[in-house]
Formats: structure tokens, C-alpha cells, sequence
């Protein structure tokens, strides 16, 4: 059977320090292997780009995460070996998609940028909102340039908001800009 677990009392983990989220983590983990799980799959970006080498070694379980699928997928999808990283501040900080997508393809140039603004908006089902636009603009959301010479983008979790920043940026909705969740 599937065990679902959701700290709903602590998100978003995006906003918060390594060593905050390298502790629940664990404890959740923890929690889980006591109730007997199999396997334990990390399906927070933040989660797995902080903690999921902690939890790979400590715990008696398969533990599987969500960046190297993305990484697989982007490297797989890239016309020009650019790809934009888009995602929480603690995600980005972390570096781990920047340094499986180096480990991954050769030559690939890596454009990171922290969106605080996407998850929340995401959550709250703004995508079509005005609010979602404003932020696709804003130097806090998403820098433009950075993004808009890019043929494909890296962006976690927040797909429904994947078309307000294609078109804000400046760009028809096209394959050329292609998104992968994480």
C-alpha cells in the first residue's frame, strides 16, 4: 500500500535554512521507516536538493528524489545546452541542480534563478490571475533576460504558471521554451 505524507504544519520548506529542513526532514523520515515503509520518495524539490544525501545514508530504505528525473529530462531536451533553473531560494542556495546537470552533460551552461513568489502563487491557484503576471515580471519572481535567451527552462513544481512566464518574458508559448516539474 502507498503511505502519503504532507507536512502541510510546515511548508512552505523553500524559505527555510538548510539545517531547518535537513531536521524535519529526518524526523518525517524517521516516522516513516517506524511505520514500516518500503521505499521513500522525496517528492519536495527543496527536500531533495537539501536532505536527500542525509537520508540516502541513514536510512534502511531506498530513498528516490525528485531532481535527477528533471535533470535526466532537461539534458535530454536542450537545443543549445542552456538551461534555466528555476526555483526557491533554498533550492537554488543548495546548488544541487546545478551540480547534477554539470555532472550530467558536458558543456551545459546553467542559468539559476530563485522565484520565491511561483510557490505560493502555484499553491494558491493564481495562475491566471493578475498577480501571477506581475510576478512573472519582477526581479524577485524571474529575470527576463536571463530566462528569455534560454531554449529550455528547468522550472519545479509550479507548472500551471508555465505559460504566464513564457508569455511575460516575451515569448509566444512555442516548443522552443519547453518546461520539465520537478
Amino acid at each position: 500500500h502507498l503511505v502519503y505524507f504532507g507536512d502541510t504544519a510546515h511548508v512552505p520548506y523553500g524559505t527555510r535554512s538548510p539545517a531547518t529542513v535537513n531536521r524535519l526532514v529526518r524526523a518525517h523520515a524517521d516516522f516513516l521507516v517506524r511505520k514500516g515503509i518500503k521505499c521513500l520518495v522525496v517528492a519536495c524539490n527543496t527536500a531533495s536538493a537539501v536532505a536527500l544525501s542525509l537520508l540516502r545514508s541513514r536510512l534502511p530504505v531506498p530513498v528516490i528524489g525528485v531532481i535527477e528525473p528533471g535533470v535526466r529530462e532537461a539534458l535530454k531536451c536542450t537545443r543549445n545546452g542552456r538551461v534555466g533553473v528555476v526555483g526557491t531560494r533554498t533550492t537554488i542556495a543548495s546548488g544541487a541542480y546545478q551540480r547534477r546537470l554539470v555532472e550530467g552533460g558536458s558543456g551545459i551552461r546553467i542559468f539559476p534563478q530563485a522565484c520565491p513568489l511561483v510557490v505560493p502563487l502555484a499553491e494558491e491557484g493564481w495562475a491566471d490571475h493578475r498577480m501571477a503576471r506581475i510576478a512573472a515580471r519582477e526581479k524577485n519572481a524571474v529575470q527576463p533576460r536571463a530566462i528569455a535567451e534560454e531554449s529550455f527552462m528547468l522550472f519545479q513544481r509550479c507548472r500551471p504558471l508555465c505559460r504566464v512566464f513564457q508569455i511575460e518574458i516575451g515569448r509566444r508559448p512555442d516548443p522552443v521554451l519547453q518546461f520539465v516539474t520537478g
